[in-house]
């Protein structure tokens, strides 16, 4: 959801109680304290020889002498510097040599437990907390640094260069020089630590948490030499013991009370940390000083507590505007984003907007954005400037709303990947292990939130049950599984069912199998059952016992098979189509290595379930289709099976033949060849008796004569091509047949010939006038008269632009020429109306012929025997040239229909279109 998360009016202020509430919440959280700074620096009471060699060569001297500085220098390597995803050299920003860490050594033996010692000291500074055993954090060395005079480096923060650093250690060693103090800024606190007043003879340490903005002033003489080390924490530590910490623990435990017991209680509130981290090292064990004390404080006390969560979470607010003048089009977002468990482990994929109501503290935005964009001149403007501040956040949320900063509810998908998520940070064969506790909990929140109040009503919410239903069954949770389906309303997802199939064993099944699949039976037709099945087999069979253990493989095999048998002999509705496709599947499916026992069985209800549903027009029309399309195929091996079965639908198939479910087939197969389908379908009728073989002649000419134009239009040019090559053209029956089949289709396709009007009355031109008009009217009698053909109108000039308008804004007058002169418009009639829809029946026409002309001519003509010519040049649709009369002469009588043979019933077309009037200014 995009909006204006600062627009305050949006927002109810809370009430004095929850006011009072937040106040104490952040107050006990703020009472947490760590010793330590955000940086920390001194001079070196006792610093050994570190004896540095460089490319193995002599150790180092110290002080470092001029010389030595040179010799150095001539060794080193401009110092580059990061820019977002760049790495650039610019002496303006930074000005340094550097020599990597692998060129490095130490001669001295003593130099590496030196650097321990030292940040040890440098760990309790800083506020690290240390585990019980002993210090967790190491130094890393990076690079050594040589600043000559002039070398600086602006201000910058370090970036995370190994997994695990949150700070950076410099030892300064000696090597006299005056300027390059270090000025460190952590929010509104500021340090500067100066290495020049001992730097003679004496080693300087400084160190700082890796978020800290520091710089480097210029070198005004001399040389600074340092080493840099990277400060790196072991993830797994344990940093706080609880004893230390009960009493802020259990004021924070008493505040959740508190927050229980609000009127109107939010469902999560955000605390931001004091330091920034990257979202891949976003976890408790991360965290730096104060954040680790409070953090650790508030994950007790939701543990204490027992309804609470605690997540890491980065907090983004965004802010988009056009980047030009007078534009005034915000748009702002605030959100959730990286959203993770203490461990680290990511809860969500999906960014969730939330509204400031749900911050506890505030955040500084005065400072500037974390990234700026946009503004570019992109050709005939700029782009759009944007701005993101990022910070990283704690978010306690109540256990009943665990949901709310993970997706959207409201979405089902969004749901489903949440909850695979999760379950996959579980090891499931080792569930009861304490690795997998977290996101053991968050499901089963999410389980009790979807099972006690649901996301959606009613049968909405059973797509949320069959999530439930997976999850219950991987935690192994059976009365939960159980809980789910009892109040499931209808039947669950194939996904669902499939991750099922996986997770469930039959043969030792954890609850009643016919229990299992009550929430599949729900459905009331044998397609979406056989859907289910399969998915639930699918599941099975994608799982590595199935395909490694042969005799589990086999007992569920016996098992879906006689699922199918059941399921086929119960079912009591037919779904028509999608009930036909499933047939056809049954009978195809060879991937399923059936016994011929287990085949046997599943034919035979499969012929039972057919027989019971022949009355199903639907139904049989498209299990026909499927069967002559299988029947088809040379290389089916179940042909004897789907003779057998056609043999039951056959004579039902004739009679239900549908032209509407025969163009719906066709429009479902358009990548395939069906132009054979009714061809096979005659031949079949005709090897049957020639009684079949006329009834479906007959039902073809009955369908071709009742059928919409379209259908006609797309299916009968089909349907001819295919049944011409199968019959015998030279029969009278069939020549009947196909008269009628041509003359329907360019009846209706084409229809019959606009006649020329027979004299000048043109009524369907008249524009009914809603004004008092004096021009309209005399305009209106002239269309009506059927001998006037011009008349000359006197017009005042408001007369003259109402005719105007009426003739260019409602398309009245169009049919007539008019001339506007001063005072005077001349109306002249015309056949403009008849000339246009002649146009169209010409084009329409020889559409049609050319589409018959594709048929093959030889059979098409004996098909249609004496009647060929006239068909073939459309006669039947055309006006009798002989009995047309000109426009001042009385119109003839309509010329009678001609029968058609024994079809001739059927002949006139069901004629329900309009087609469209067009106009063009001629002459009549």
């Amino acid at each position: 959801m995009w909006g204006d998360s600062d627009d305050s009016s949006l927002y109810e202020e809370p009430s004095e109680d929850e006011a009072d509430f937040r106040q104490t919440l952040l107050d006990r959280i703020n009472e947490i304290q760590a010793t330590g700074s955000f940086a920390t620096g001194n001079v070196l009471d006792s610093c050994p020889i570190p004896g540095i060699c460089v490319d193995g060569g002599q150790p180092i001297a110290l002080p470092l002498s001029e010389e030595a500085a040179q010799n150095l220098a001539s060794k080193s390597e401009k110092a580059p510097f990061g820019n977002r995803r760049e790495t650039l050299v610019d002496e303006t920003v930074r000005n340094t040599l550097q020599i990597s860490a692998e060129r490095i050594s130490f001669r001295n033996p003593q130099w590496d437990g030196f650097v321990n010692k030292l940040v040890q000291r440098v760990v309790h500074e800083l506020g690290v907390p240390l585990a019980p055993k002993g210090s967790t954090v190491r130094a890393e060395l990076y690079k050594h640094l040589l600043y000559g005079p002039g070398a600086m480096f602006k201000p910058h923060k370090d970036t995370e260069k190994s997994p695990g650093m949150f700070g950076t250690l410099v030892i300064c060693l000696p090597s006299e020089h005056m300027g390059g103090a270090v000025c460190l800024q952590h929010g509104k606190d500021s340090m500067e630590l100066s290495t020049a007043e001992t730097s003679a003879y004496d080693s300087y340490y400084l160190a700082w948490y890796a978020d800290v903005t520091h710089e480097i002033k210029p070198v005004q003489t001399g040389y600074r030499w340092a080493l840099t080390y990277n400060l790196i924490i072991d993830y797994e530590s344990s940093r706080l013991s609880a004893s230390m910490l009960d009493t802020q623990i259990q004021s924070l435990v008493e505040s959740l009370s508190e927050w229980e017991m609000l009127q109107y209680p939010p469902e999560f509130l955000i605390y931001p940390l004091n330091h920034q981290y990257t979202p891949r090292n976003l976890r408790l064990s991360s965290l730096k000083g104060l954040d680790y004390q409070q953090a650790r404080c508030l994950a007790d006390s939701c543990d204490r507590h027992g309804k609470f969560y605690l997540f890491l979470a980065q907090l983004d607010k965004y802010k988009c505007w056009p980047n030009d003048e007078g534009e005034s089009d915000v748009t702002r977002r605030t959100y959730l984003r990286h959203t993770c468990s203490l461990e680290g482990f990511k809860l969500s994929p999906f960014d969730v907007d939330i509204d400031k109501t749900s911050l506890l503290d505030s955040i500084n935005y005065e400072r500037d954005p974390d990234f700026c964009g946009g503004g570019e001149y992109m050709g005939n403007q700029h782009a759009e400037m944007e701005e993101t501040y990022s910070d990283m956040v704690l978010v306690i949320i109540r256990a009943d709303s665990v949901h709310v900063p993970l997706f959207n509810p409201r979405s089902s998908d969004e749901v489903d990947r949440v909850m695979r998520q999760l379950r996959a940070g579980i090891n499931r064969n080792s569930i009861n292990d304490n690795t997998n506790e977290t996101p053991q909990k968050i499901l089963f929140s999410l389980c009790r939130i979807i099972l006690d109040r649901g996301f959606v009503a009613r049968e909405g919410n059973d797509v949320y049950l069959g999530y439930v239903a997976v999850t219950a069954a991987f935690l192994e949770n059976w009365p939960l599984f159980e809980e789910a389906r009892k109040k499931t309303l209808k039947p669950w997802k194939n996904d669902t069912w499939s991750a099922l199939g996986g997770l469930i064993d039959l043969q030792d099944p954890p609850v009643e199998i016919d229990d299992i699949f009550r929430p599949l039976m729900k459905c009331s037709t044998f397609c979406r059952v056989l859907e289910g099945l399969k998915s639930f087999y699918n599941g099975f069979c994608e799982n590595n016992i199935g395909r490694k253990d042969p005799a589990k493989a086999e007992y569920w095999k016996q098992w879906y098979s006689d699922k199918l048998i059941e399921t086929l002999d119960t079912c009591d509705t037919c779904r028509g189509e999608e009930d036909a496709a499933a047939i056809k599947e049954i009978v195809s499916d060879l991937k399923i290595q059936y016994t011929l026992e287990q085949r046997k069985k599943i034919d035979e209800a499969v012929t039972n379930f057919v027989d019971e549903f022949t009355e199903v027009k639907e139904f049989v029309n498209a299990l026909n289709f499927e069967l002559l399309r299988e029947l088809s195929n040379p290389k089916n091996v179940r042909k004897e099976f789907l003779l057998d079965l056609f043999s039951v639908i056959f004579e039902f198939a004739i009679s239900a033949f549908d032209f509407d479910h025969y163009y719906a087939y066709l429009k479902r197969q358009h990548h395939t060849d069906t132009d054979g389908l009714i061809g096979d379908f005659y031949t079949r009728a005709l090897a049957h008796d020639e009684d079949s073989a006329s009834n479906l002649l007959r039902q073809l000419s009955k369908e071709a004569s009742n059928a919409d134009e379209v259908a006609v239009q797309r299916v009968l040019p089909s349907l001819m091509k295919g049944l011409l090559p199968s019959v015998n053209t030279g029969s009278l029956e069939v020549q009947s047949c196909f008269q009628l089949l041509v003359e329907v289709y360019v009846t209706k396709t084409v229809g019959k010939e606009p006649p020329k009007p027979e004299d000048w009355a043109r009524s369907e031109d008249v524009h009914e006038c809603n004004r008092e008009c004096k021009a309209c009217p005399k305009i209106n009698a002239f269309l009506k008269d059927p001998k006037a053909k011009e008349i000359t109108i006197a017009l005042d000039s408001d007369e003259r632009r109402h005719v105007q308008w009426v003739r260019v804004m409602h398309f009245g007058f169009r049919a007539i020429g008019m001339d506007f002169l001063e005072d005077i418009v001349r109306c002249t009639k015309t056949l403009k109306r008849w000339e246009e829809r002649h146009r169209k029946w010409e084009s329409d026409v020889e559409a049609a012929q050319k589409k018959l002309q594709e048929l093959p001519k030889d059979a098409l003509k004996e098909a249609l025997s004496d009647k060929y010519d006239t068909l073939m040049a459309l006669d039947p649709i055309r006006v009798d040239k002989t009995t047309a009369q000109a426009p001042d002469k009385a119109p003839p009588p309509s010329p009678s229909k001609r029968p058609w043979g024994k079809y001739a019933h059927n002949t006139a077309p069901n004629r329900n279109w309009k087609r469209v009037r067009r106009e063009e200014n001629i002459e009549g």
